[in-house]
């Protein structure tokens, strides 16, 4: 994990599960419903963590815009591997509940009380200009004063995380 280039957590663990707990763990955080979470939602909950540590907004005054390629892939693909192996009635509402993109916005919300501007983007490869352009007109037309903009995408064990924080600068001409 690395925050303006600086290594801020290391880790020999390749695979995403133990990485993840890890990179968790070091946070020192203890909210039990992050083992509850789907890894799309581990992904994005510990990468807003990292980057939102030690930082006070209103809640209204902070918003999330994220992106990722393959939405929620990865927790659909467990889900239907359920009903195909047992059938609908062992479909769970644990990991359905997962199967949509938006679901890690909503915990990252949660965790830091957002209530601003919140959209998740599917695209077919990270933009970030983009999501700051239109971070940015969020920003102007509204009363946030930070905004985070992100890529956050898992399919098939890869993944990658990569949030940043846009601030609303004012500039007074004389």
């Amino acid at each position: 994990v690395e925050s303006q280039g600086t290594a801020i957590f290391n880790s020999s663990e390749t695979d995403f599960a133990p990485f993840i707990r890890e990179a968790y763990k070091h946070l020192g955080e203890n909210n039990m419903k992050f083992y509850k979470m789907d890894n799309l939602c581990k992904l994005g909950y510990v990468a807003a963590e990292y980057l939102l540590k030690d930082t006070n907004y209103h809640p209204k005054e902070i918003g999330i815009i994220l992106a990722n390629a393959s939405s929620s892939l990865d927790t659909d693909c467990k889900h239907q591997a359920i009903i195909s192996k047992e059938g609908d009635k062992a479909a769970s509402p644990a990991v359905f509940v997962y199967t949509l993109p938006n679901v890690v916005l909503g915990e990252i919300c949660i965790r830091h009380k957002i209530q601003g501007e919140n959209t998740f983007f599917v695209r077919r490869q990270s933009d970030a200009a983009s999501l700051e352009d239109y971070a940015r007109i969020v920003m102007a037309k509204g009363k946030l004063r930070t905004c985070i903009i992100g890529w956050c995408e898992l399919l098939d064990g890869h993944y990658q995380a990569e949030f940043k924080q846009l601030n609303n600068i004012s500039t007074i001409y004389g």
